[in-house]
């Protein structure tokens, strides 16, 4: 019994790693299209937080929104979507 138990943590363990490897292979992306924009812009990130931060500095800059209205935030979370990343391996 101790064996399976230990195999059962073991196997569990792996795939806790296997999971956060793969996470951390994952990019978020968001191009400004998806939120109903005439626009090419292509935001790439590792978090969600980072996509918010370039997406409010290009839409400062480029579409010239001083704020950002709470429905555009939650359009742009609802358009982010993850890719894989190129610059990570296993």
């Amino acid at each position: 019994m101790a064996k399976v138990l230990r195999l059962a943590q073991d196997v569990q363990a792996q795939a806790q790693t296997i999971f956060k490897r793969r996470k951390k292979l994952m990019a978020k992306v968001l191009r400004c299209r998806d939120v109903g924009m005439d626009c090419d812009f292509v935001a790439q990130a590792e978090t969600e937080e980072e996509i918010l931060q370039l997406a409010a500095a290009h839409a400062r800059m480029v579409h010239n929104m001083r704020e950002i209205p709470a429905e555009v935030i939650t359009a742009v979370r609802a358009a982010v979507r993850e890719i894989q990343s190129s610059h990570d391996s296993l």
